[in-house]
């Protein structure tokens, strides 16, 4: 399973630093297990976004979002190895 990269909010990093220090770190334990599996027992899609999810810590909500890995299609040459293709 891909592991996924975690980008945080400015607002989202304030918002943590307020949180008494024995929740923030179960809250950051919790957001550094979701980089191994974005879909937790427990989490729940938010209406209205499509890729969007909330899991709890305690009585604290954590929102993230899952986006797709980017991958590179390997079919199509690169445009350098095209310049000698014949004209006909």
């Amino acid at each position: 399973m891909p592991s996924y990269r975690i980008e945080f909010k400015r607002a989202a990093r304030k918002a943590l630093v307020m949180i008494q220090a024995t929740h923030a770190e179960r809250i950051r334990d919790s957001i550094d297990a979701l980089a191994a599996d974005p879909f937790p027992v427990g989490y729940r899609k938010l209406v209205g976004a499509e890729a969007k999810y909330r899991i709890r810590v305690g009585d604290y909500p954590v929102i993230y979002g899952v986006e797709k890995p980017r991958t590179r299609d390997s079919r199509n040459p690169h445009r350098s190895s095209q310049r000698d293709l014949p004209l006909t």
